[in-house]
């Protein structure tokens, strides 16, 4: 305390610091102490009370002006009328000194006037925060700032709207017609938050202009205003804040506006006569008409507020309907208010940091606050109590409560409007901002107090709509809010839409489809409508949603609405997701398995469930979806075999699949020569795959076998059918790629020969081969394959060119076709012209 007199401002802005932080951050300090049994007060000193006379006592403007704010907001908390007045007189004087001093004489551009006019300021918005500033004149000192003829103070003039009362209203409307804009927008904000319909000025400049927005606004208005303007005017239409649905910070303010006052009939009804049974609600017609131009987010929390509502509007027992209403709002907010906190971690450390240990009575150091229990106490913020205390506050008797209550609603709003880039420290300003005006808000008017509400149970803006006939107390809630989560689904299939708004879309129809037994209170069950079916064939086609978790959420509750597995296990298995194809199909071998246990007479009959299972995915395989044949080829292959499903796989209509079937093999490694003492089983079934598939129409896939085909040198050399093959392959491209791709195969098999006959020649050929592979036979074949290659040399079909067909002999490196090139040669030399004969001489060069 001894540092509020301290000389050093650094000094003393740490001291204030502390306190604040005792005060603010610790709402019993300034309490009423009469809450508090007599041995706590005894044990507890009144440290406070000589905390504030030092900072009053402070020789700096600084130290005084804060407290002496920090009282009058206190003041308001108190439910002692007399320790009220006595915490604003207390803080008055402060006030009151300030705002008598003189202007400085030196000048605007003088430090001195810069500190005086710093020290109005303060002084004027702290007599804003008094409990009763009609006592102590504050639109009095307001009207001799505002009008100033000398120094400017019209920034302050928002301030009005916390001190004005029903007998200003004459001066309000004078000063509307002030030339200063911010003057006069204040007073008509005064006017509108009072309920004088003179007050439509402020939101529309032109009292006959229908067209409300927020571009009229003057700085340093901001949206707040303008709903709390709206909102003392009385709000009939849903239409009237379609502007702050519009902004983003602010929708979640039009959006719990319009809940709070649609649901206030059900909540009045409950309150007033808790003796009784019956709960008249109203219609929410303000939320049925906003489903018209909302957006995605509004869209499924009306839906889902509206899904709850009752049907039958003057059924007893109706508060159970309503409350979980309440509730589900609650859980809502409750997780987009741990959304902001999840994505600033931060934001709780610097909560811990700024609360300080508490103490127990004994004066014993108490533990800090861990993070759980910081994180927890932020989420009960938005309780259902505190929500229906809001609520309640928003159609309070007095306007300056109601419009309070708007501010606080927008400082919600505000918070949860943050995204995840956003600064921590501006978050954790803004999460401050809102626990503390909730704070103020609800200690000042406690959900156990008796409140006084506007007008009567209809409350003063309720459209006359809403009041029911007793002919019609029926109303298709169910069926607006199931409309509005298919639009919202529908609109999710934009490439830029939200996901996770989808997501609370399909979870508000799947709670939909589960509560329709319990839905309607009447006791005439032929009304009840079983929304399951409803629900499923909207689900089933999100099985071809974009995005993995709305897929994945759609087959969650698909399941668990028991639709027929053979049914949902087709529709998954069609899409292109791999995810849901593997869905599908795990989904149709449990059907055919349980299917067949069920139908077999003895255990023995277990070799039909699989074969049966088996058969189901052959068929399948024939498909020509390439997700499904692919992934039914991978099931067939872990369950019968490479080889078999690899076979298999050669019958299906999915050509891009057989390419990649054949292309499997290669990862089986084997010899160019089989051996007759080890004789290997996987080369033996990876030939006789190949063997197969090189009969398919498929090029990529024959390409792809016959490329490994080449590496069986015993079956390449052993007759001339694979290079019979091999020849036609290649004379058959029609595409420049594919006849490149498979001349150089034909020509890599011809070139094959010379590691044979190099093998022949150094002796080198494994023990037990020459049984099993004939070195005659395969010279022969070579010799034959040479030939043919010389005899492309005169074929008129053959596109390719003939110095390119030289050049491949000429790698060939056999003997046997050098009494035909020189008998070639000969004829050229007679027939063809010089240059050509040259170009045949360097080809026959040694």
């Amino acid at each position: 305390m001894a540092m509020f007199a301290d000389d050093s401002l650094e000094l003393r802005k740490q001291a204030l610091t502390v306190a604040l932080a005792l005060t603010d951050l610790q709402p019993t300090i300034l309490a009423d102490r009469s809450s508090l049994d007599d041995s706590s007060a005894d044990d507890q000193p009144n440290h406070h009370e000589a905390l504030i006379t030092a900072a009053l006592n402070s020789p700096y403007p600084d130290i005084q002006l804060t407290v002496a704010q920090l009282l009058a907001s206190q003041s308001r908390l108190y439910t002692d009328k007399e320790q009220a007045q006595r915490s604003d007189e207390q803080a008055y004087q402060v006030f009151k000194h300030y705002l008598e001093l003189p202007m400085p004489s030196q000048g605007k551009k003088n430090d001195s006037y810069t500190q005086w006019h710093n020290h109005v300021s303060q002084a004027l918005s702290g007599l804003s925060k008094l409990a009763y500033p009609s006592k102590h004149d504050a639109l009095g000192w307001y009207a001799k700032y505002l009008h100033h003829p000398d120094a400017d103070f019209k920034p302050l003039a928002p301030k009005l709207t916390q001190i004005v009362s029903f007998e200003d209203i004459d001066l309000l409307v004078k000063w509307q017609k002030d030339e200063r804009a911010i003057i006069s927008q204040s007073a008509s904000l005064c006017l509108a938050i009072l309920g004088d319909a003179r007050g439509q000025y402020f939101l529309t400049h032109d009292i006959r202009n229908e067209t409300d927005n927020l571009s009229t606004l003057v700085a340093p208005m901001t949206p707040t205003h303008w709903l709390q303007a709206q909102h003392g005017l009385g709000i009939t239409h849903a239409r009237q804040l379609q502007p702050l649905f519009e902004s983003e910070s602010y929708a979640v303010a039009a959006r719990l506006l319009l809940i709070f006052n649609d649901l206030q009939n059900g909540l009045q009804g409950g309150w007033q006569a808790p003796e009784t049974n019956v709960t008249s609600t109203g219609r929410p017609n303000r939320l049925i008409e906003a489903l018209s131009f909302a957006d995605n987010d509004t869209a499924v929390v009306y839906a889902n507020i509206l899904a709850r509502y009752p049907n039958d509007v003057q059924h007893t027992n109706n508060q159970q309907a309503l409350s979980s209403t309440w509730q589900y709002l609650s859980d809502y907010l409750s997780r987009q208010l741990g959304g902001i906190l999840s994505a600033h971690s931060d934001v709780i450390t610097m909560m811990m940091d700024a609360i300080p240990n508490t103490a127990d009575k004994g004066g014993v150091k108490g533990q800090s606050h861990n993070t759980a229990s910081i994180r927890a106490s932020i989420l009960t913020t938005v309780s259902t109590e505190n929500l229906q205390q809001l609520a309640n506050l928003s159609r309070h008797q007095q306007p300056l409560v109601r419009a309070q209550t708007i501010r606080v609603i927008c400082n919600l709003s505000e918070l949860l409007a943050h995204d995840y880039y956003d600064d921590e420290d501006d978050v954790f300003e803004t999460l401050q901002k809102w626990q503390r005006s909730l704070q103020a808000l609800l200690s000042a008017h406690p959900a156990t107090a008796a409140i006084n509400m506007a007008g009567n149970a209809q409350t003063v803006d309720s459209s006359p709509t809403d009041k029911q006939d007793s002919s019609e107390v029926h109303y298709p809630y169910q069926s607006l809010a199931f409309g509005a989560w298919i639009g919202v689904i529908r609109a999710g299939d934009d490439y830029y839409a939200n996901s996770s708004t989808t997501d609370q879309a399909i979870r508000g129809l799947m709670w939909l489809a589960t509560q329709s037994s319990q839905l309607n209170t009447n006791n005439n069950t032929n009304n009840n409508e079983d929304w399951r079916d409803s629900t499923s064939r909207v689900l089933l086609p999100l099985l071809n949603h974009s995005s993995f978790d709305t897929r994945e959420l759609a087959w969650t509750y698909l399941y668990k609405l028991d639709m027929p597995a053979k049914k949902l296990a087709d529709y998954a298995m069609s899409t292109p997701y791999r995810d849901m194809v593997k869905r599908g199909l795990d989904l149709l071998l449990d059907t055919v398995n349980n299917n067949a246990v069920q139908q077999q007479s003895k255990p023995s009959d277990t070799v039909t469930v699989i074969s049966s299972a088996d058969q189901q995915l052959i068929d399948l395989l024939k498909t020509n979806n390439h997700t499904l044949a692919e992934e039914t080829y991978q099931l067939l292959k872990g369950r019968l075999g490479h080889l078999p499903a690899s076979l298999l796989g050669l019958q299906t209509y999915c050509q891009s699949l057989l390419p990649q079937i054949v292309t499997e093999w290669k990862q089986v490694i084997v010899t160019p020569f089989a051996n007759s003492q080890s004789p290997s089983v996987q080369r033996q079934d990876k030939l006789t795959f190949l063997l197969q598939a090189v009969k398919g129409d498929d090029w990529n896939a024959k390409y792809q076998a016959l490329s490994q085909l080449v590496e069986f040198h015993d079956v390449l050399f052993a007759d001339s059918t694979l290079f019979d093959s091999l020849f036609d392959f290649a004379e058959d491209a029609q595409a420049s790629n594919e006849s490149y791709r498979s001349w150089n195969l034909l020509i890599d098999a011809l070139t094959s020969y010379q590691f044979i006959h190099k093998n022949v020649l150094d002796g080198s050929f494994e023990s037990g081969l020459e049984s099993s592979f004939d070195i005659a036979t395969a010279e022969q074949v070579a010799n034959e394959a040479h030939l043919r290659l010389l005899a492309l040399l005169d074929d008129p079909h053959i596109n390719k060119p003939k110095q390119v067909i030289y050049s491949d002999i000429a790698d060939l490196r056999n003997t046997h076709l050098a009494a035909p090139l020189l008998q070639r040669l000969e004829n050229l030399f007679d027939h063809t012209p010089q240059k050509i004969k040259k170009s045949v001489n360097i080809y026959l060069i040694p």
